[in-house]
């Protein structure tokens, strides 16, 4: 069983004993475990120090909204206290409903890639009419600005790093790439998840999607930037780390009818065109902080089965996506083609 502080568990004393703790291997950044005790099953998070505490106010308030709505999502377990939240020693533990599912890492069918569409258009359907002010400020995916602008502190702070000089060549290309790309490009402000990656999506055995999951990066940003993040996502068979990535067309055609399917009309002409130019820079954009951290070697987690450190895990996955993005710009007029079938 997982050493968890006895704080925490004593902090949530209401849920009765804790028989096991096992580590579920979901997402890159914040720790989660499945936790049994004897008056049910849990999810348990270590929260990443990248975010402020603030999240969890922002994914309460979401959660209710979309439970008024009708949308399934799991939900913050308070402490016997009523907190949001455990602080222990510097670390955040938390505990939030389980909702019985399985997630992916990839999209395993076109039945999963439509149903995936549909979720997310669920998701920002319900959203329309939310009025909330957001109190966490990450940056977000899609803040090309930002993270360009990290990549050029990482390349002045590291000239001395084994990897610099197969990175800067490679970052300079990117860095102007993807300002031509997003020169004039303003992101019509919505509600969005903030980071619909096919593993944030529980599925049953049918491939039908239950619920998305993981509030931590809940925004006001775009629908257009998030559906185009979705997109770089679901349509590349492979793994991130993997350099063969190329987008499939027929996931993508997909996951836009399944989207459609509760949003069509709801996007404006200028979203319509804002997502067909998310979908290659937002790739491009994960790509430049990938290998932002080659050189910092602090944010993503990395396979510690097969590298030693970060860094040349990083460079594999700067270097995949990378082949991703070029291949959403080869597929830019199919792409829009295909935009305007099912969401105009």
């Amino acid at each position: 069983m997982e050493k968890i502080p006895a704080l925490v568990k004593n902090a949530y004393a209401r849920l009765g004993h804790w028989s096991s703790i096992n580590t579920l291997n979901m997402g890159l950044i914040n720790k989660t475990y499945v936790l049994k005790t004897t008056n049910g099953q849990y999810i348990l998070q270590e929260v990443s120090p990248i975010f402020d505490v603030t999240i969890h106010d922002d994914s309460e308030a979401i959660s209710h909204h979309l439970a008024d709505k009708g949308v399934r999502a799991p939900s913050l377990v308070p402490t016997d206290s009523g907190g949001l939240y455990v602080r222990e020693e510097g670390r955040i533990f938390r505990v939030l409903t389980m909702i019985e599912g399985k997630s992916y890492h990839k999209v395993q069918s076109l039945k999963m890639a439509e149903q995936a569409g549909f979720m997310i258009g669920r998701f920002h359907k319900a959203v329309v009419d939310l009025n909330y002010v957001y109190k966490s400020m990450r940056r977000h995916g899609g803040d090309y600005v930002f993270h360009v602008c990290n990549l050029k502190t990482a390349l002045k702070a590291h000239k001395e790093h084994d990897y610099f000089a197969q990175v800067s060549p490679l970052a300079l290309q990117m860095i102007e790439e993807i300002e031509e790309l997003t020169n004039n490009l303003f992101t019509t402000s919505r509600h969005v998840h903030g980071d619909p990656k096919i593993s944030n999506i529980l599925f049953n055995e049918q491939d039908e999607a239950i619920c998305l999951v993981d509030f931590d990066t809940l925004s006001q940003t775009g629908w257009s930037l998030e559906l185009g993040d979705a997109l770089r996502s679901w349509c590349n068979p492979n793994e991130e780390d993997q350099l063969s990535a190329y987008v499939d067309l027929s996931i993508a055609e997909k996951a836009l009818s399944g989207y459609g399917q509760q949003m069509r009309g709801m996007l404006s002409e200028k979203e319509l065109l804002e997502l067909v130019i998310h979908a290659p820079a937002i790739t491009l954009c994960l790509s430049i902080r990938y290998l932002t951290d080659v050189l910092n070697e602090k944010y993503w987690v990395y396979d510690s089965s097969r590298f030693e450190r970060p860094a040349p895990h990083n460079w594999l996955r700067a270097q995949a996506m990378y082949q991703l993005y070029a291949d959403f710009m080869r597929h830019k007029t199919v792409l829009k083609d295909l935009v305007y079938s099912f969401l105009k």
